[in-house]
């Protein structure tokens, strides 16, 4: 057998055992499968409550009308926590699962988020179904929920703006909720990853470009003191 005849079956073989992709863009984006943690935290500091209970007593109304009977009662002080989340998504040719178990071990309270509904996605119909495990009970089918696409702006895409996430290399973008100014929305996306569902962020606009897998929605004024931050993990 000659030289080239070897060649050619050296490289039928590697396209055979799946070393050699014929016809594929490296660059396309590609599908997403496996288990991930999405952990979040919410905080809220003391610095923001105290500037809420500062706003409240200069905004303070109760002594402006003239009564004969008892002021009412201030509003109780704004609370001061760091809450923490895992969420479980798993992305499967088929379809989306996901669930949410809160971290309340330094919690002596029995009232206890506990874990959450698992959600099951069909990725043919977009049709989701529930199950609570507490009553071992199980929903019928319905329509998963998409965000308003017209309730963000993007205002800002930084492409110099780097983290490797799940080893993927995602860069910066920013977005204003229309509705609420006082929240604006950070991601780390990447757009390497063709994926139609996202557990917290789920628009179909953005969806279509960007995939998340760190997102953070924070008050401006206090970026470190209220905000809710996701970041995905590669389940092991």
């Amino acid at each position: 057998m000659d030289l080239s005849k070897i060649k050619l079956l050296i490289i039928c073989s590697m396209i055979l055992a799946g070393n050699i992709i014929v016809g594929q863009d490296k660059n396309q984006p590609k599908e997403l499968f496996g288990h991930f943690v999405i952990k979040m935290n919410h905080v809220v500091t003391q610095k923001y409550a105290d500037m809420l209970i500062e706003r409240e007593a200069n905004n303070d109304k109760r002594w402006s009308v003239n009564t004969s009977g008892p002021l009412p009662p201030s509003p109780p002080p704004p609370a001061v926590f760091n809450r923490k989340k895992s969420i479980h998504f798993s992305i499967q040719p088929g379809y989306f699962t996901h669930y949410t178990i809160t971290d309340e071990f330094d919690n002596d309270s029995t009232i206890t988020d506990g874990i959450s509904k698992i959600r099951r996605i069909d990725r043919v119909n977009n049709k989701q179904v529930t199950f609570e495990p507490l009553w071992f009970e199980m929903s019928g089918e319905y329509d998963i929920v998409y965000k308003d696409d017209n309730s963000f702006q993007l205002i800002e895409e930084n492409k110099d703006k780097k983290r490797q996430i799940c080893n993927f290399e995602c860069y910066q973008i920013i977005l204003r909720n229309i509705n609420n100014p006082n929240y604006v929305i950070e991601m780390y996306v990447t757009e390497k990853v063709d994926v139609e569902y996202h557990p917290i962020f789920n628009s179909k606009k953005y969806l279509a470009k960007y995939y998340p897998l760190y997102i953070k929605y924070y008050d401006p004024n206090f970026p470190n003191d209220n905000y809710e931050e996701y970041k995905f993990y590669k389940y092991k």
